[in-house]
């Protein structure tokens, strides 16, 4: 609908038309419909040329249309470094270098990581050349992506170093307290969270959200993500009392700041059945995971894996109470049937339903065998 607003009013040619279409690109990309979002940047390098040659220094949205075209035509393409290389021979340091960012993170996503760590280390370059350019915001970003990069190839000393450069620069430039800060000692308490060092990285996230809670305030989506995150450290530990605590404050803020049936309270309300569920209350569990389908429902309708998720919950307490295995079944089976219309029979979660199926076929069939001979 903008773009048909942005086209009559503006044109085709006009950079918000373009900014338009490349959102509509990276929205389909992000669905895997490669071709179509190709189609959606592909006006953009056009229109940022001719905008580049009407003036002497483009804006930032022209800086934007630009990385997003080329983004947009790289994630289809094998000709990355071509790309990169055309355009930063042209262009000054810093625009060229939120285009070797663009087309290194897209590497990066696709598991190449090498040439993304090379191009991510060149836009580094880009940005810290030239007398007197001084971007340090800038600077700490890209090193927390070679960080990232050397996360995801389980480089863990290499991108603790990343990261701890990233939060001294941050530190320097706004102070110990910032959103960018908070971000920077998550990184770095994930880290050691993937190790399964979790004291530190306790020490790491606690720290982040005492800084969001400073710059954001108790009740934003991204204060409340880190106590999620806190009560998921607590649960790797085994520490359920501690992280049931966590899960019921992110579901209590949830309620407050989004709407009733929004999708991460579904997920909130899961976290709180499953400690209560460990710790064989399974009353309670029981409410909440019928609440969290009902929640789903709502938010993605029947025929969704997110509600034959829930509804398998609420079979998994069925299980665990004595004398409910055919309740449990029952409810394993209407998963089933919503999976068969929802995902592709290789999907993971058809094999963990079957299997949940099976064992409680068997542990039915075995109850009617001791009945009857009980009866005998």
């Amino acid at each position: 609908t903008a773009l048909d607003i942005r086209e009559r009013l503006l044109g085709e040619g006009h950079v918000d038309t373009t900014a338009t279409r490349h959102c509509m690109g990276d929205v389909l990309f992000k669905q895997n419909i490669y071709s179509t979002s190709r189609q959606g940047g592909a006006a953009l390098p056009r229109v940022s040329a001719l905008v580049w040659s009407g003036s002497g220094i483009p804006e930032l949205s022209c800086h934007c249309c630009i990385t997003g075209s080329l983004l947009s035509v790289a994630l289809t393409t094998n000709a990355d470094d071509e790309l990169v290389v055309a355009v930063s021979t042209t262009l000054d340091h810093q625009v060229s270098s939120e285009l070797v960012v663009a087309v290194s993170t897209m590497l990066d996503h696709q598991g190449k990581y090498k040439p993304a760590l090379e191009q991510f280390t060149e836009a580094l370059e880009c940005e810290t050349a030239g007398e007197g350019i001084d971007h340090p915001e800038i600077i700490a970003s890209t090193t927390l992506k070679i960080g990232d990069v050397y996360k995801a190839q389980k480089k863990f000393k290499e991108a603790m170093v990343e990261y701890e450069k990233a939060n001294e620069i941050l530190k320097k430039r706004g102070g110990d307290v910032s959103a960018e800060v908070a971000d920077a000692n998550q990184r770095i308490a994930a880290v050691y969270k993937v190790q399964k060092k979790y004291r530190d990285a306790l020490v790491g996230y606690e720290l982040s959200l005492d800084i969001r809670r400073k710059v954001f305030g108790e009740e934003h989506i991204d204060t409340v993500e880190t106590v999620e995150i806190i009560g998921d450290v607590y649960e790797r530990q085994g520490k359920y009392p501690e992280a049931l605590t966590q899960y019921q404050q992110v579901v209590e803020i949830r309620r407050k700041i989004l709407e009733q049936y929004d999708p991460l309270i579904a997920v909130g309300l899961q976290n709180v059945g499953r400690m209560l569920e460990v710790q064989k209350q399974y009353d309670d569990a029981m409410k909440c995971f019928l609440e969290a389908v009902k929640v789903s429902q709502w938010a993605f309708g029947a025929d969704h894996e997110n509600v034959a998720v829930a509804i398998q919950l609420v079979g998994g307490v069925h299980e665990k109470r004595p004398g409910e295995i055919s309740k449990a079944l029952l409810q394993f089976k209407r998963a089933l049937k919503i999976l068969k219309r929802s995902v592709p029979k290789d999907h993971p979660e058809m094999a963990v339903v079957n299997k949940r199926i099976t064992d409680c076929t068997k542990s039915l069939k075995q109850a009617i065998m001791k009945n009857i001979q009980k009866a005998k």
